[in-house]
C-alpha cells in the first residue's frame, strides 16, 4: 500500500483514490463501502445492507465537513427525541477507521463494551469470543504499523518530488502561481511554481 502511494505521487497522481477523494457527502461513501465488501469477497447480508441503506437515508445528504463529533451527538439527541432507543452498535468500514493506534482502539472498545455498545467492522467480521478479541488486537497492530509505513513512504515521495523542483500541491505562496511543467509522469503533468507577474507588480 505504501509503495503504491509512492508510485501514485511519483506519477503526479493523488495519493488517495479518486472515488474517495471526490466524495462530498456521507452518501458518497456508502457505495465505496459496498464495493470494498465485494472486492474482498464478503457477502453483503440483509442486516448490513439495511444498516447502510438507513445511514444513507439519514445522513446521506450531510456534507463531510459537517460530519463532526458535535453533529453526530446532535443527530443522536434528535433520534432520542423521536423515540429511538439507545444504540448498541457502532458500524465502521474497518477498525483502522475508528483508530489507527492499537492502544486507543482497545481502550475505547472496552469502554464501549462496558456501556453495552459493540464496535462492528463491515469488512472484518469478528465475534465476541477471546479468539476474535485477539485477532482484532493483532489486526490493530498491523493497521498501526501500516499507517506509519504509508506516512513514511508518502513523505519520502513528496520530499523527492520537491527536491526535483516540482510542487506537491495546496495553495501557492504569496507572489507565486502554479503552472504545468514540461515533464509528464504517466497521464499526469507535473506542476511547478513561478513568480506571478500580477502579484509581483503589486508588491513592487
Amino acid at each position: 500500500m505504501g509503495l503504491e502511494i509512492e508510485r501514485r505521487i511519483d506519477r503526479g497522481e493523488p495519493a488517495i483514490a479518486t472515488s474517495t477523494r471526490d466524495a462530498k457527502t456521507f452518501g458518497d461513501l456508502v457505495q465505496p463501502h459496498l464495493d470494498d465488501l465485494r472486492e474482498v469477497g464478503k457477502r453483503i447480508g440483509r442486516s448490513k445492507a439495511a444498516s447502510l441503506a438507513f445511514l444513507g437515508r439519514t445522513l446521506g445528504r450531510l456534507r463531510l465537513p459537517e460530519l463532526d463529533r458535535e453533529r453526530l451527538i446532535q443527530i443522536g439527541k434528535e433520534r432520542a427525541r423521536e423515540g429511538a432507543g439507545p444504540f448498541d452498535v457502532i458500524l465502521v468500514h474497518s477498525f483502522s477507521r475508528f483508530f489507527r493506534d492499537q492502544l486507543q482502539l482497545e481502550f475505547y472498545v472496552r469502554r464501549l463494551a462496558k456501556n453495552g455498545v459493540r464496535l462492528v467492522s463491515i469488512t472484518r467480521e469478528l465475534g465476541d469470543d477471546p479468539m476474535s478479541n485477539m485477532i482484532r488486537q493483532i489486526m490493530a497492530l498491523f493497521d498501526e504499523y501500516q499507517s506509519k509505513e504509508n506516512a513514511k513512504h508518502t513523505l519520502r515521495a513528496m520530499k523527492e518530488n520537491a527536491r526535483q523542483g516540482f510542487w506537491n500541491g495546496s495553495l501557492p505562496p504569496v507572489g507565486y502561481r502554479i503552472v504545468e511543467a514540461a515533464e509528464q509522469h504517466g497521464h499526469r503533468t507535473k506542476k511547478i511554481l513561478e513568480i506571478d507577474p500580477i502579484q509581483a507588480v503589486g508588491q513592487g
